[in-house]
């Protein structure tokens, strides 16, 4: 009766691609939760962005892009814990 079917059962998957989706998910939530955390800062600094030029302008975004990269990399690292918590 098995060799009957269409398709195949589904692999499952590897520690590394779970692990891969924990981080990206905590990645997420940690960006999400910075952005929501900065959001009065984000708000004031975007005028600031706009007209775009100048070396003062591209230090300014640097600094607002890697202020994001932090919660970011919290994230990844809670994701990357608890996927090994689970593993």
């Amino acid at each position: 009766m098995d060799d009957d079917r269409e398709w195949n059962d589904p692999e499952p998957t590897s520690e590394r691609e779970r692990r891969t989706r924990y981080r990206l998910a905590g990645g997420l939530v940690g960006l999400l939760a910075g952005v929501v955390f900065f959001s009065p800062t984000l708000s004031s600094v975007g005028p600031l962005l706009w007209p775009p030029g100048g070396a003062r302008w591209f230090t300014l975004l640097l600094t607002v892009g890697l202020s994001l990269m932090l919660p970011l990399m919290i994230g990844a690292a809670l994701g990357e814990s608890y996927a090994r918590y689970r593993s």
